[in-house]
Protein backbone atom coordinates (compact mmCIF):
# COMPACT_ATOMS: atom_id res chain seq x y z
CA UNK A 1 0.00 0.00 0.00
CA UNK A 2 0.95 3.97 -0.70
CA UNK A 3 0.51 5.31 2.93
CA UNK A 4 0.52 3.80 6.27
CA UNK A 5 -3.44 3.74 6.97
CA UNK A 6 -4.09 0.56 8.41
CA UNK A 7 -6.73 -0.92 5.63
CA UNK A 8 -9.24 -2.64 7.77
CA UNK A 9 -12.94 -3.67 7.36
CA UNK A 10 -14.51 -5.86 9.44
CA UNK A 11 -17.61 -7.73 8.94
CA UNK A 12 -19.59 -8.55 11.97
CA UNK A 13 -23.08 -9.03 14.03
CA UNK A 14 -24.62 -11.90 10.49
CA UNK A 15 -27.04 -13.69 12.68
CA UNK A 16 -28.98 -17.07 10.48
CA UNK A 17 -32.08 -18.34 12.42
CA UNK A 18 -33.87 -21.31 11.16
CA UNK A 19 -37.78 -21.17 12.52
CA UNK A 20 -39.21 -24.52 12.96
CA UNK A 21 -43.15 -24.45 12.55
CA UNK A 22 -45.72 -25.66 15.04
CA UNK A 23 -47.84 -28.07 12.39
CA UNK A 24 -51.29 -27.86 13.37
CA UNK A 25 -54.71 -28.71 11.51
CA UNK A 26 -54.61 -25.31 9.48
CA UNK A 27 -50.64 -27.00 8.30
CA UNK A 28 -52.49 -30.45 7.39
CA UNK A 29 -56.23 -29.56 5.99
CA UNK A 30 -55.65 -29.23 2.35
CA UNK A 31 -53.40 -32.34 1.96
CA UNK A 32 -55.73 -34.70 4.52
CA UNK A 33 -58.68 -32.97 4.33
CA UNK A 34 -59.70 -33.50 7.68
CA UNK A 35 -63.40 -33.18 9.00
CA UNK A 36 -64.54 -29.72 10.97
CA UNK A 37 -64.71 -31.89 13.77
CA UNK A 38 -61.92 -33.42 14.31
CA UNK A 39 -57.93 -32.02 13.67
CA UNK A 40 -54.62 -33.62 13.95
CA UNK A 41 -51.47 -31.95 15.98
CA UNK A 42 -48.09 -33.77 15.45
CA UNK A 43 -46.84 -34.60 19.29
CA UNK A 44 -44.39 -32.46 20.65
CA UNK A 45 -40.78 -32.61 19.23
CA UNK A 46 -41.59 -34.24 16.42
CA UNK A 47 -40.41 -31.13 13.87
CA UNK A 48 -36.90 -30.79 14.28
CA UNK A 49 -34.70 -28.77 12.44
CA UNK A 50 -31.38 -27.96 13.75
CA UNK A 51 -27.84 -26.73 12.47
CA UNK A 52 -24.55 -28.78 12.84
CA UNK A 53 -20.89 -28.21 12.00
CA UNK A 54 -21.06 -31.46 9.89
CA UNK A 55 -23.02 -33.55 7.34
CA UNK A 56 -23.32 -36.88 9.16
CA UNK A 57 -24.13 -36.83 12.71
CA UNK A 58 -25.56 -33.16 14.75
CA UNK A 59 -22.17 -31.49 15.81
CA UNK A 60 -23.05 -28.33 17.79
CA UNK A 61 -19.46 -27.17 17.73
CA UNK A 62 -18.45 -23.75 16.67
CA UNK A 63 -18.03 -23.55 12.86
CA UNK A 64 -14.45 -22.11 11.67
CA UNK A 65 -14.46 -20.87 7.88
CA UNK A 66 -13.63 -23.28 5.15
CA UNK A 67 -12.08 -20.53 3.14
CA UNK A 68 -10.29 -17.53 4.44
CA UNK A 69 -10.01 -16.14 7.92
CA UNK A 70 -12.34 -15.08 10.05
CA UNK A 71 -13.99 -15.21 13.60
CA UNK A 72 -15.47 -19.26 15.17
CA UNK A 73 -18.97 -19.08 14.49
CA UNK A 74 -21.48 -20.35 17.46
CA UNK A 75 -24.32 -22.44 16.96
CA UNK A 76 -26.90 -21.92 19.30
CA UNK A 77 -29.96 -24.33 19.01
CA UNK A 78 -31.64 -24.41 22.26
CA UNK A 79 -34.25 -22.61 21.29
CA UNK A 80 -36.44 -25.73 19.61
CA UNK A 81 -38.27 -22.69 17.55
CA UNK A 82 -35.39 -20.65 16.35
CA UNK A 83 -32.34 -22.48 16.06
CA UNK A 84 -29.75 -19.83 15.10
CA UNK A 85 -25.90 -19.54 14.18
CA UNK A 86 -23.65 -16.15 14.73
CA UNK A 87 -20.54 -14.29 14.88
CA UNK A 88 -19.69 -14.78 11.38
CA UNK A 89 -17.13 -12.01 10.57
CA UNK A 90 -13.56 -11.21 9.36
CA UNK A 91 -11.17 -8.45 8.79
CA UNK A 92 -10.56 -7.81 5.18
CA UNK A 93 -7.12 -5.66 4.33
CA UNK A 94 -7.30 -5.55 0.58
CA UNK A 95 -9.68 -6.35 -2.16
CA UNK A 96 -9.91 -9.76 -3.33
CA UNK A 97 -10.16 -11.22 -0.05
CA UNK A 98 -12.75 -13.69 0.92
CA UNK A 99 -14.40 -16.03 3.94
CA UNK A 100 -16.80 -18.89 3.42
CA UNK A 101 -18.44 -20.29 6.08
CA UNK A 102 -19.93 -24.24 5.38
CA UNK A 103 -22.70 -25.86 8.28
CA UNK A 104 -25.76 -28.15 7.91
CA UNK A 105 -29.53 -27.67 7.75
CA UNK A 106 -30.42 -31.26 9.93
CA UNK A 107 -33.51 -32.72 10.04
CA UNK A 108 -34.23 -34.61 13.17
CA UNK A 109 -37.75 -35.01 13.23
CA UNK A 110 -40.07 -37.62 12.09
CA UNK A 111 -41.47 -35.02 9.07
CA UNK A 112 -40.10 -34.03 5.81
CA UNK A 113 -38.66 -30.34 6.21
CA UNK A 114 -39.28 -27.85 3.25
CA UNK A 115 -37.76 -24.54 3.03
CA UNK A 116 -40.58 -22.13 2.27
CA UNK A 117 -39.07 -19.02 2.74
CA UNK A 118 -36.12 -16.95 2.74
CA UNK A 119 -36.16 -13.98 4.59
CA UNK A 120 -32.90 -11.21 3.71
CA UNK A 121 -34.40 -9.12 6.95
CA UNK A 122 -32.40 -5.40 6.71
CA UNK A 123 -30.10 -4.47 9.24
CA UNK A 124 -31.57 -3.10 12.16
CA UNK A 125 -29.65 0.10 12.19
CA UNK A 126 -30.40 0.83 8.18
CA UNK A 127 -32.52 0.64 5.32
CA UNK A 128 -31.12 -2.08 3.79
CA UNK A 129 -29.60 -5.47 3.89
CA UNK A 130 -26.17 -4.30 4.70
CA UNK A 131 -24.87 -1.23 6.48
CA UNK A 132 -21.50 0.28 6.49
CA UNK A 133 -20.25 2.82 9.10
CA UNK A 134 -16.72 4.13 9.77
CA UNK A 135 -14.55 3.11 13.30
CA UNK A 136 -13.00 5.29 15.18
CA UNK A 137 -9.62 4.26 14.72
CA UNK A 138 -8.51 5.86 11.70
CA UNK A 139 -11.80 6.42 9.87
CA UNK A 140 -12.93 5.70 6.27
CA UNK A 141 -13.97 8.83 4.79
CA UNK A 142 -16.89 7.11 2.45
CA UNK A 143 -17.92 4.09 4.35
CA UNK A 144 -21.31 4.50 2.45
CA UNK A 145 -19.19 4.41 -1.07
CA UNK A 146 -17.42 1.86 -0.26
CA UNK A 147 -19.66 -0.64 0.85
CA UNK A 148 -20.85 -1.86 -2.57
CA UNK A 149 -18.09 -3.73 -2.56
CA UNK A 150 -18.89 -6.07 0.01
CA UNK A 151 -20.96 -8.47 -1.23
CA UNK A 152 -22.69 -11.58 0.74
CA UNK A 153 -23.94 -14.62 -0.87
CA UNK A 154 -25.96 -17.65 0.51
CA UNK A 155 -25.43 -20.79 -1.49
CA UNK A 156 -28.06 -24.14 -0.57
CA UNK A 157 -27.19 -27.71 -1.68
CA UNK A 158 -29.59 -28.71 -4.22
CA UNK A 159 -31.46 -25.94 -4.92
CA UNK A 160 -31.87 -25.71 -9.07
CA UNK A 161 -27.96 -25.64 -9.90
CA UNK A 162 -27.02 -24.61 -6.07
CA UNK A 163 -28.72 -21.06 -6.56
CA UNK A 164 -26.25 -18.50 -5.29
CA UNK A 165 -29.21 -16.14 -2.83
CA UNK A 166 -28.24 -12.95 -2.25
CA UNK A 167 -31.78 -11.26 -1.56
CA UNK A 168 -35.34 -12.69 -0.66
CA UNK A 169 -36.22 -11.92 -4.01
CA UNK A 170 -34.01 -14.32 -5.62
CA UNK A 171 -35.57 -17.48 -3.61
CA UNK A 172 -39.05 -16.23 -4.37
CA UNK A 173 -38.21 -15.83 -8.50
CA UNK A 174 -36.26 -18.55 -9.03
CA UNK A 175 -36.35 -21.25 -6.44
CA UNK A 176 -39.84 -21.40 -5.17
CA UNK A 177 -41.65 -21.58 -2.00
CA UNK A 178 -41.15 -25.49 -1.86
CA UNK A 179 -37.73 -26.32 -2.05
CA UNK A 180 -37.13 -29.89 -0.33
CA UNK A 181 -34.39 -29.85 2.13
CA UNK A 182 -34.05 -33.16 4.13
CA UNK A 183 -36.46 -36.32 4.58
CA UNK A 184 -37.63 -36.90 7.70
CA UNK A 185 -35.55 -39.21 10.48
CA UNK A 186 -36.14 -42.80 9.05
CA UNK A 187 -38.11 -44.37 11.58
CA UNK A 188 -36.56 -47.72 12.11
CA UNK A 189 -32.43 -46.92 11.60
CA UNK A 190 -32.70 -43.27 13.08
CA UNK A 191 -31.13 -41.84 10.29
CA UNK A 192 -31.30 -38.49 9.92
CA UNK A 193 -30.54 -35.80 6.95
CA UNK A 194 -28.29 -32.75 6.26
CA UNK A 195 -28.16 -30.19 3.31
CA UNK A 196 -25.44 -28.08 3.04
CA UNK A 197 -25.71 -24.52 3.25
CA UNK A 198 -22.48 -21.70 2.55
CA UNK A 199 -22.30 -18.38 3.80
CA UNK A 200 -19.57 -16.25 1.26
CA UNK A 201 -18.14 -12.98 2.43
CA UNK A 202 -16.12 -11.05 -0.03
CA UNK A 203 -14.37 -7.42 -0.28
CA UNK A 204 -14.61 -7.87 -4.50
CA UNK A 205 -11.66 -8.13 -6.50
CA UNK A 206 -10.43 -4.60 -8.65
CA UNK A 207 -12.60 -2.53 -5.76
CA UNK A 208 -11.03 0.55 -4.65
CA UNK A 209 -8.94 -0.04 -1.35
CA UNK A 210 -10.36 1.33 1.61
CA UNK A 211 -8.61 4.93 2.33
CA UNK A 212 -9.62 3.99 6.32
CA UNK A 213 -11.47 1.71 8.52
CA UNK A 214 -14.96 0.98 8.28
CA UNK A 215 -17.55 -1.74 9.31
CA UNK A 216 -19.75 -4.06 7.95
CA UNK A 217 -23.15 -5.13 9.66
CA UNK A 218 -25.00 -7.37 8.01
CA UNK A 219 -28.64 -7.96 8.93
CA UNK A 220 -30.11 -11.26 9.61
CA UNK A 221 -31.47 -13.99 7.52
CA UNK A 222 -34.12 -16.58 8.28
CA UNK A 223 -34.67 -20.03 6.80
CA UNK A 224 -38.14 -20.94 7.41
CA UNK A 225 -39.01 -24.35 6.68
CA UNK A 226 -42.53 -26.30 7.22
CA UNK A 227 -43.74 -29.47 7.14
CA UNK A 228 -45.92 -29.29 3.84
CA UNK A 229 -44.08 -27.63 0.36
CA UNK A 230 -45.42 -24.27 -0.41
CA UNK A 231 -47.03 -23.77 3.30
CA UNK A 232 -46.25 -20.43 4.67
CA UNK A 233 -47.32 -19.38 8.25
CA UNK A 234 -49.51 -16.02 7.94
CA UNK A 235 -47.73 -12.93 8.41
CA UNK A 236 -48.94 -9.65 9.44
CA UNK A 237 -49.41 -6.54 7.44
CA UNK A 238 -49.03 -3.21 9.20
CA UNK A 239 -49.13 0.12 7.80
CA UNK A 240 -48.71 3.77 9.67
CA UNK A 241 -51.47 5.24 11.18
CA UNK A 242 -53.37 8.54 10.26
CA UNK A 243 -51.01 11.26 10.87
CA UNK A 244 -47.71 13.05 9.61
CA UNK A 245 -46.28 10.64 7.75
CA UNK A 246 -42.16 10.22 7.30
CA UNK A 247 -41.63 12.18 4.41
CA UNK A 248 -42.36 15.13 6.63
CA UNK A 249 -38.24 14.40 7.69
CA UNK A 250 -36.24 13.29 4.66
CA UNK A 251 -32.60 13.78 6.63
CA UNK A 252 -31.67 13.45 10.18
CA UNK A 253 -28.05 14.53 11.32
CA UNK A 254 -26.37 15.67 14.00
CA UNK A 255 -24.40 19.15 12.21
CA UNK A 256 -21.22 20.43 12.89
CA UNK A 257 -21.79 21.73 16.06
CA UNK A 258 -23.92 21.46 19.71
CA UNK A 259 -25.66 24.38 20.70
CA UNK A 260 -27.38 25.63 24.17
CA UNK A 261 -31.02 26.13 22.23
CA UNK A 262 -33.59 26.35 24.59
CA UNK A 263 -32.36 27.88 28.30
CA UNK A 264 -33.77 27.51 31.75
CA UNK A 265 -32.61 31.20 32.45
CA UNK A 266 -29.98 29.79 35.42
CA UNK A 267 -26.96 30.80 34.87
CA UNK A 268 -24.30 28.62 32.19
CA UNK A 269 -25.74 24.89 31.69
CA UNK A 270 -27.93 23.52 34.02
CA UNK A 271 -31.13 20.66 34.11
CA UNK A 272 -33.55 21.42 32.07
CA UNK A 273 -31.87 23.33 29.53
CA UNK A 274 -32.08 21.81 25.83
CA UNK A 275 -28.53 21.17 23.84
CA UNK A 276 -29.47 20.71 19.66
CA UNK A 277 -26.94 18.90 17.43
CA UNK A 278 -27.91 19.71 13.75
CA UNK A 279 -31.91 17.79 13.88
CA UNK A 280 -31.34 16.00 17.18
CA UNK A 281 -32.22 17.59 20.42
CA UNK A 282 -31.15 16.69 23.91
CA UNK A 283 -32.09 17.44 27.72
CA UNK A 284 -29.88 18.38 30.16
CA UNK A 285 -30.21 15.95 33.07
CA UNK A 286 -27.37 17.32 35.50
CA UNK A 287 -25.60 20.74 36.06
CA UNK A 288 -22.23 20.04 33.97
CA UNK A 289 -19.38 19.08 36.41
CA UNK A 290 -15.57 17.89 35.40
CA UNK A 291 -15.92 19.33 32.26
CA UNK A 292 -18.57 17.02 30.91
CA UNK A 293 -22.89 17.37 30.48
CA UNK A 294 -25.34 14.61 30.48
CA UNK A 295 -28.16 15.10 28.81
CA UNK A 296 -31.10 13.10 27.72
CA UNK A 297 -32.63 12.16 24.31
CA UNK A 298 -35.77 14.59 23.04
CA UNK A 299 -37.10 11.91 21.62
CA UNK A 300 -36.51 7.52 21.35
CA UNK A 301 -34.48 6.61 18.68
CA UNK A 302 -36.40 5.03 15.41
CA UNK A 303 -35.76 1.73 15.25
CA UNK A 304 -36.01 -0.97 12.97
CA UNK A 305 -37.31 -4.20 14.81
CA UNK A 306 -38.36 -7.65 13.55
CA UNK A 307 -39.36 -10.61 15.34
CA UNK A 308 -42.59 -12.69 16.64
CA UNK A 309 -45.07 -10.33 18.34
CA UNK A 310 -47.05 -13.38 18.78
CA UNK A 311 -46.67 -17.22 18.01
CA UNK A 312 -46.80 -17.27 14.34
CA UNK A 313 -47.02 -13.50 14.26
CA UNK A 314 -43.78 -12.17 12.29
CA UNK A 315 -43.43 -8.26 12.03
CA UNK A 316 -41.15 -5.63 10.69
CA UNK A 317 -41.32 -1.88 10.78
CA UNK A 318 -40.10 1.22 11.58
CA UNK A 319 -41.47 4.79 11.54
CA UNK A 320 -39.75 6.04 8.47
CA UNK A 321 -36.50 4.46 6.77
CA UNK A 322 -34.80 7.93 5.99
CA UNK A 323 -34.54 8.31 9.59
CA UNK A 324 -33.80 5.08 10.87
CA UNK A 325 -31.36 5.10 14.08
CA UNK A 326 -31.90 8.78 14.43
CA UNK A 327 -34.32 10.18 17.14
CA UNK A 328 -38.01 11.06 16.07
CA UNK A 329 -40.67 12.51 17.33
CA UNK A 330 -43.13 9.94 16.15
CA UNK A 331 -41.00 7.22 18.17
CA UNK A 332 -42.64 7.28 21.11
CA UNK A 333 -43.12 3.35 21.91
CA UNK A 334 -46.32 2.41 23.85
CA UNK A 335 -48.44 5.32 24.34
CA UNK A 336 -51.12 3.64 25.76
CA UNK A 337 -52.14 0.24 27.51
CA UNK A 338 -55.66 0.33 25.55
CA UNK A 339 -54.21 -0.39 21.97
CA UNK A 340 -57.81 -2.01 21.28
CA UNK A 341 -59.02 1.05 20.55
CA UNK A 342 -56.60 4.13 20.67
CA UNK A 343 -57.76 7.56 20.26
CA UNK A 344 -56.86 9.63 17.38
CA UNK A 345 -53.69 11.45 18.78
CA UNK A 346 -51.97 7.98 19.82
CA UNK A 347 -52.22 6.37 16.36
CA UNK A 348 -50.62 8.99 14.79
CA UNK A 349 -47.26 7.42 16.47
CA UNK A 350 -48.35 3.78 16.57
CA UNK A 351 -48.64 1.06 13.56
CA UNK A 352 -51.65 -1.05 12.96
CA UNK A 353 -51.65 -4.32 12.55
CA UNK A 354 -53.69 -6.35 10.71
CA UNK A 355 -53.59 -10.44 11.76
CA UNK A 356 -55.97 -13.02 10.73
CA UNK A 357 -59.47 -11.17 12.56
CA UNK A 358 -57.15 -8.97 14.67
CA UNK A 359 -56.35 -5.91 14.61
CA UNK A 360 -54.33 -3.95 17.20
CA UNK A 361 -51.86 -0.73 17.41
CA UNK A 362 -47.84 -1.18 18.40
CA UNK A 363 -45.70 1.84 19.10
CA UNK A 364 -42.95 2.54 17.04
CA UNK A 365 -39.40 1.78 18.54
CA UNK A 366 -40.65 -0.77 20.77
CA UNK A 367 -37.76 -3.19 21.72
CA UNK A 368 -36.61 -5.68 23.52
CA UNK A 369 -33.92 -5.11 26.24
CA UNK A 370 -32.36 -8.21 25.91
CA UNK A 371 -33.16 -11.59 24.27
CA UNK A 372 -34.42 -14.80 26.18
CA UNK A 373 -31.58 -16.51 26.68
CA UNK A 374 -31.26 -17.38 30.22
CA UNK A 375 -34.59 -18.92 31.05
CA UNK A 376 -36.58 -15.23 31.95
CA UNK A 377 -33.83 -14.69 34.15
CA UNK A 378 -31.77 -11.60 33.69
CA UNK A 379 -28.29 -11.76 32.45
CA UNK A 380 -27.16 -9.93 35.79
CA UNK A 381 -28.08 -12.90 38.16
CA UNK A 382 -25.76 -15.87 38.82
CA UNK A 383 -26.75 -18.94 40.92
CA UNK A 384 -29.62 -21.48 41.21
CA UNK A 385 -31.63 -18.75 42.60
CA UNK A 386 -30.57 -16.44 40.37
CA UNK A 387 -29.22 -13.85 43.30
CA UNK A 388 -28.05 -10.55 41.68
CA UNK A 389 -24.48 -11.06 40.89
CA UNK A 390 -22.84 -8.65 43.23
CA UNK A 391 -19.52 -9.15 42.41
CA UNK A 392 -20.40 -7.21 38.96
CA UNK A 393 -23.70 -5.60 39.67
CA UNK A 394 -23.69 -3.37 42.87
CA UNK A 395 -25.55 -0.10 43.50
CA UNK A 396 -25.23 1.94 46.74
CA UNK A 397 -22.73 0.22 47.95
CA UNK A 398 -25.09 -2.72 49.21
CA UNK A 399 -25.11 -4.88 46.08
CA UNK A 400 -28.88 -5.03 46.07
CA UNK A 401 -31.54 -4.02 43.64
CA UNK A 402 -32.03 -1.56 42.17
CA UNK A 403 -29.16 -2.26 40.10
CA UNK A 404 -27.70 -0.60 37.13
CA UNK A 405 -26.96 -3.44 34.78
CA UNK A 406 -26.77 -1.87 31.52
CA UNK A 407 -23.96 -2.92 29.20
CA UNK A 408 -22.83 -4.98 26.39
CA UNK A 409 -24.80 -7.56 27.36
CA UNK A 410 -27.86 -6.09 26.68
CA UNK A 411 -29.27 -6.32 23.22
CA UNK A 412 -30.33 -2.77 22.76
CA UNK A 413 -27.08 -1.77 23.05
CA UNK A 414 -26.20 -1.83 19.55
CA UNK A 415 -29.26 1.04 18.89
CA UNK A 416 -27.37 3.06 21.68
CA UNK A 417 -23.11 2.74 19.95
CA UNK A 418 -24.22 3.37 16.68
CA UNK A 419 -26.29 6.51 17.33
CA UNK A 420 -23.09 7.74 19.69
CA UNK A 421 -20.99 6.79 16.52
CA UNK A 422 -22.90 8.98 14.34
CA UNK A 423 -22.20 11.72 17.25
CA UNK A 424 -18.57 11.19 17.28
CA UNK A 425 -18.47 11.09 13.59
CA UNK A 426 -20.30 14.36 13.03
CA UNK A 427 -18.46 16.00 15.49
CA UNK A 428 -15.34 14.81 16.31
CA UNK A 429 -16.40 14.03 19.92
CA UNK A 430 -15.56 11.53 21.99
CA UNK A 431 -18.85 11.39 23.92
CA UNK A 432 -20.23 8.27 25.32
CA UNK A 433 -23.74 6.90 25.21
CA UNK A 434 -26.08 4.88 27.92
CA UNK A 435 -30.01 4.19 29.53
CA UNK A 436 -30.38 6.53 31.94
CA UNK A 437 -30.29 5.28 35.34
CA UNK A 438 -33.16 4.73 38.84
CA UNK A 439 -31.45 7.42 41.09
CA UNK A 440 -31.26 9.91 37.78
CA UNK A 441 -34.99 9.17 37.29
CA UNK A 442 -36.11 9.91 40.73
CA UNK A 443 -33.61 13.01 40.69
CA UNK A 444 -35.44 14.44 38.09
CA UNK A 445 -38.46 14.08 40.02
CA UNK A 446 -40.12 10.35 39.39
CA UNK A 447 -40.89 8.83 42.53
CA UNK A 448 -41.33 5.54 43.80
CA UNK A 449 -43.92 5.96 47.01
CA UNK A 450 -47.36 4.68 47.19
CA UNK A 451 -47.68 5.83 43.52
CA UNK A 452 -44.73 4.78 41.41
CA UNK A 453 -45.15 7.97 39.06
CA UNK A 454 -43.05 10.56 36.94
CA UNK A 455 -45.57 12.88 36.98
CA UNK A 456 -43.84 15.60 39.32
CA UNK A 457 -41.07 15.26 37.16
CA UNK A 458 -40.78 18.30 33.87
CA UNK A 459 -43.17 16.61 31.06
CA UNK A 460 -39.97 16.19 29.14
CA UNK A 461 -38.95 13.46 30.93
CA UNK A 462 -41.88 10.77 30.07
CA UNK A 463 -42.83 12.41 26.72
CA UNK A 464 -42.09 8.78 25.34
CA UNK A 465 -42.21 5.42 26.92
CA UNK A 466 -38.55 3.65 27.17
CA UNK A 467 -35.91 1.66 29.14
CA UNK A 468 -33.41 2.38 32.30
CA UNK A 469 -30.71 0.65 32.58
CA UNK A 470 -31.57 -0.46 36.33
CA UNK A 471 -33.09 -3.99 37.11
CA UNK A 472 -35.70 -3.78 39.99
CA UNK A 473 -35.44 -7.33 40.17
CA UNK A 474 -33.83 -10.53 38.64
CA UNK A 475 -35.50 -10.25 35.29
CA UNK A 476 -37.41 -7.19 35.20
CA UNK A 477 -36.12 -3.29 34.93
CA UNK A 478 -37.58 -0.03 36.22
CA UNK A 479 -39.38 1.95 32.69
CA UNK A 480 -40.62 5.08 32.56
CA UNK A 481 -44.12 5.32 30.55
CA UNK A 482 -45.81 8.05 28.29
CA UNK A 483 -48.92 8.13 30.54
CA UNK A 484 -46.77 9.59 33.91
CA UNK A 485 -46.41 6.10 35.11
CA UNK A 486 -42.81 5.03 36.45
CA UNK A 487 -43.06 0.86 36.54
CA UNK A 488 -40.73 -1.61 37.72
CA UNK A 489 -41.25 -5.27 37.60
CA UNK A 490 -41.22 -4.72 33.43
CA UNK A 491 -39.65 -8.11 32.18
CA UNK A 492 -36.76 -7.25 30.05
CA UNK A 493 -38.86 -9.19 27.29
CA UNK A 494 -41.84 -6.83 27.44
CA UNK A 495 -40.91 -5.34 23.86
CA UNK A 496 -44.58 -4.51 23.73
CA UNK A 497 -44.16 -0.80 25.49
CA UNK A 498 -40.44 0.63 25.88
CA UNK A 499 -38.46 2.21 23.31
CA UNK A 500 -34.17 3.21 23.24
CA UNK A 501 -33.82 6.90 24.61
CA UNK A 502 -30.14 7.02 25.54
CA UNK A 503 -28.10 9.22 27.60
CA UNK A 504 -25.45 11.50 26.24
CA UNK A 505 -22.48 12.08 28.12
CA UNK A 506 -20.62 14.93 26.01
CA UNK A 507 -17.44 17.62 26.64
CA UNK A 508 -19.44 20.62 27.98
CA UNK A 509 -16.47 22.49 25.68
CA UNK A 510 -18.48 21.32 22.43
CA UNK A 511 -21.34 23.00 23.32
CA UNK A 512 -21.98 27.07 22.14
Amino acid sequence: MKNNKQKVITIAALVIAVIGLSIGFAAFASTLNISTSASVTPADGNFIVKFSKVNNELNEEDVTPSTGTGDAADIDNTNASNPKIGTLSTTFTQPGQSVEYTFYVRNMGKYDAYLTNIRFNNASTGNSFKVCTATSDNPVSNANDMCQYITYRLTLEDSPSNKVLTSTSDFATTVGNSYYVAKSADPTTGTTNSKMVKVTITYEDGSPFADGAFTVNFGSVELVFASLAGYVPPVATSEAATGDTCTVVNHKSFGNSCVLSQDTGTSGISTGDKITCGTESFYVIETPSNGITKMLAEWNLNVRQEGEFMPGLDYSYTYCESTVGYQDNHVRGQLQYDYDSPDPLVTSNMVRVVYEEYEFYIGYGIVQFDSDTTGNYGYWTTGENHDLNTSVYTQNNNGGYPAYVYNSNATLKTFVDNYVGYLNSALGANATGRLITYEELLALGCSVGTAKSCSNAPSWVYQTSYWSGSASDSGSLWCAHQDGNFNSRIGFLNFGAYGVRPVIEISTSLIN
